[in-house]
């Protein structure tokens, strides 16, 4: 007999379990710092935000992989 497989739905974790921050980099100036992750956006995301050393726009990213861990990464965001 197969067995089927597992729904994804059980494999995901539960946004409400996530960090409330993540570290990246800034793309400009290289300063690590911890970015809050927003629920309410969704689980996959992008806005900008202001480096707070050197105030340049970041466009920050936050995607869920198939199993639900979150991952942060910033771009330049002056185009």
């Amino acid at each position: 007999m197969e067995k089927k497989p597992k729904s994804s739905r059980l494999r995901l974790k539960d946004a409400a379990f996530w960090p409330p921050s993540l570290p990246a980099a800034c793309p400009f100036c290289g300063e690590t710092t911890d970015v809050a992750i927003d629920l309410s956006g969704g689980r996959n995301q992008s806005y900008v935000e202001d480096c707070v050393e050197c105030c340049r726009p970041s466009l920050v990213h936050l995607h869920t992989d198939e199993m639900g861990d979150p991952s942060l990464w910033l771009e330049r965001g002056d185009g």
